[in-house]
């Protein structure tokens, strides 16, 4: 499904369109990502995803002209921006309904529908694509899930080249994790937020789920971070794809590997 913004989104070439768009974003709000529209206007977000491709740039190939990207839990878009307008044909992959209308105002706006495809989904149903992308961006999302390593065993079938994926997580070189939900001061029995391993802990995991040569790419603080613009996660890493994608017995992932259906 291709999730289109309202009338208001559209830009009508008028010179003083500051106000008309600010009102669009405040009727899209809150934002997360910080994003550049042009003309001085940006969404009013502090999660500036320009920074977090930045901190990639070393590992991706210098022309991205027609590579595939699979974007998850893309929010409004942010890094699925950075990849379309450099050539790249990009799946954004969200399952908040707001976030979505953000990411189609976003697109239309920079002129990048025909380059993004926004689809509405869980991100252990994206097995249902049934392609492989040269890049699987797992930014932002692995620490608010329940099962982060079943996610992590299914996006190794996803994956032809390279992961790049981020995490909250806690210090220390222990292998362990922290329930997210720890730190409120009265949780409920059983009350879960999402995970926060170490960076060992999580190197293990994308290693254990079959990519190649997991390493860390950053920890925060980030390069290029300010008050206003910060990437968002406190640890960064890259991986290979896997020589052999984690297939688990009861997800029907016969596609995995035949050259056919990596588009």
């Amino acid at each position: 499904m291709r999730w289109r913004a309202g009338r208001a989104a559209r830009d009508d070439g008028q010179r003083d369109e500051g106000p008309r768009v600010e009102a669009v974003l405040d009727q899209l709000g809150p934002w997360y990502h910080r994003i550049q529209l042009g003309n001085g206007l940006v969404t009013p977000g502090t999660r500036d995803q320009s920074l977090v491709f930045e901190l990639y740039a070393d590992h991706l190939p210098d022309d991205l002209t027609d590579v595939t990207v699979l974007d998850l839990g893309a929010n409004a878009a942010g890094l699925s921006v950075e990849f379309a307008r450099r050539g790249a044909r990009v799946v954004a992959v969200e399952l908040g309904v707001r976030y979505l209308e953000q990411a189609a105002f976003v697109l239309e706006r920079l002129g990048l529908t025909d380059r993004v495809e926004l689809r509405r989904m869980d991100v252990y149903r994206t097995i249902e694509l049934r392609r492989r992308f040269d890049i699987v961006c797992y930014v932002g999302l692995s620490y608010h899930l329940r099962y982060p390593q079943l996610a992590l065993d299914l996006l190794s079938g996803l994956c032809e080249h390279r992961l790049l994926v981020s995490s909250q997580t806690i210090p220390g070189n222990e292998l362990r994790m922290l329930n997210r939900a720890a730190r409120l001061p009265n949780r409920n029995v059983g009350e879960l937020h999402g995970w926060e391993p170490t960076e060992q802990l999580f190197l293990d995991m994308v290693a254990h789920a079959g990519f190649r040569s997991p390493r860390l790419v950053s920890t925060a603080p980030h390069a290029g971070e300010t008050a206003e613009r910060i990437c968002g996660n406190r640890s960064y890493f890259v991986a290979d794809a896997a020589s052999t994608p984690h297939v688990l017995p009861f997800i029907d992932a016969g596609f995995v590997g035949k050259p056919e259906q990596r588009q």
